[in-house]
């Protein structure tokens, strides 16, 4: 058992790192919280869900890539793709 600011939490699932830090956490509109029981398969949900993540970023990146061809050539299609890619932050994905 951990107590943390009078509040007992249990031993196997907090550690008092972890409720330290908790207080400076940065909560964004866009994040995401997968909550489930030990050994239910949420590993697999959040593979799952980092590949429907991906997909998004790579279809926006296509669109952006559609509209750039027209005011751009080639080569700098590339870098500004590359930069725009480097830009982009994908959703904090919490496990608990």
């Amino acid at each position: 058992m951990v107590i943390y600011k009078g509040y007992k939490f249990p031993g196997d699932a907090m550690n008092k790192r972890v409720l330290e830090n908790i207080e400076d956490f940065n909560v964004r509109e866009d994040d995401i919280y997968l909550i489930a029981y030990p050994a239910n398969g949420i590993h697999l949900l959040e593979d799952i869900v980092q590949a429907l993540l991906q997909k998004h970023f790579e279809k926006k990146n296509l669109q952006q890539q559609e509209t750039n061809k027209t005011k751009e050539n080639d080569e700098n299609q590339v870098n500004q793709n590359h930069d725009d890619c480097d830009k982009q932050q994908a959703p904090q994905i919490t496990v608990a």
